[in-house]
C-alpha cells in the first residue's frame, strides 16, 4: 500500500496456477476495478531488476513489530494507513511467519510465537527528501509502539527503539548473551550502538 496504490506480492512454491492461489488472486481482483498482474520471470531477468540500479539508493528499513493477530496492531492502523497514503515512498508491510521459525527449539530468538512481522520501508531518490521519509517512518513507529507492540526483529533494526535489548532477544536471553559475550569478546571488539554490551555495562536506547 503506497499512495495511489496497493501491491499484493505473493510468493509460492509450485505452480502459480494452484488451485488455492487462484482462488485468492480471484478475490484480490474482485475488490476493484482496475488491477495488473505479473507472470513468472526467469531468474536471468529477474536479476537484471533486482541489481539494475546505477549509483545510491536511499531507503529506511526497520522492524514494525511482530503481532499474533490482527487485534496486536488494529488500534495503530488507522496512523499507519494515513502515513502511508499521504507520504509517497513509504511502506508498511506485514510478512507471514510459521513452519520451522515456529519449532520450540533453544536459541537467542524469542519470537517463535509470532505468526507476523511488520516491516517499515522507505524509499527517496533524492537526499533532500530523507527528512520528509524519516519523520513518517518515526511517526508510524509511534502508532506501533502506542497499540502496545514492543517486540521487534533484530535484523530490521531501528537505533529509536527504547530497550532495544528486551525487544530483540527478549530480558532472558539478552542475559545470557551478554554472558557470552563476556567469555568470548571480553574486550568488546565486536561493538556497534545495538551490539551485546559487556555485563558491566549500561545498554542505551
Amino acid at each position: 500500500m503506497n499512495g495511489s496504490q496497493v501491491t499484493v506480492v505473493a510468493i509460492t512454491i509450485g505452480s502459480r496456477e494452484h488451485k488455492g492461489l487462484v482462488n485468492f488472486r480471484r478475490r484480490v481482483a474482485g475488490l476493484t476495478t482496475k488491477t495488473t498482474s505479473g507472470g513468472p520471470t526467469s531468474l536471468k531477468k529477474a536479476l537484471t531488476w533486482y541489481y539494475g540500479e546505477e549509483g545510491p539508493v536511499y531507503f529506511k528499513n526497520a522492524s514494525a513489530g511482530y503481532y499474533k493477530g490482527m487485534d496486536d496492531i488494529r488500534t495503530a492502523l488507522p496512523g499507519i494507513f494515513q502515513e502511508v497514503l499521504s507520504v509517497p515512498g513509504l511502506i508498511f508491510q506485514i510478512n507471514t511467519l510459521g513452519g520451522a521459525i515456529s519449532d520450540n527449539v533453544e536459541g537467542a530468538y524469542p519470537h517463535r510465537a509470532f505468526s507476523y512481522l511488520g516491516e517499515s520501508q522507505a524509499y527517496w531518490e533524492s537526499p533532500s527528501r530523507a527528512p520528509v521519509l524519516q519523520e513518517a517512518a518515526r511517526r508510524m513507529h509511534d502508532h506501533i509502539a502506542q497499540a502496545g507492540v514492543t517486540r521487534h526483529y533484530a535484523n530490521y533494526p531501528d537505533l529509536a527503539f527504547k530497550d532495544w535489548p528486551t525487544a530483540y532477544y527478549g530480558a532472558e536471553n539478552y542475559a545470557r548473551l551478554q554472558r557470552l559475550k563476556q567469555r568470548y569478546d571480553p574486550e568488546n571488539c565486536i561493538r556497534h550502538p545495538q551490539s551485546v554490551q559487556l555485563p558491566h555495562t549500561t545498554s542505551t536506547s
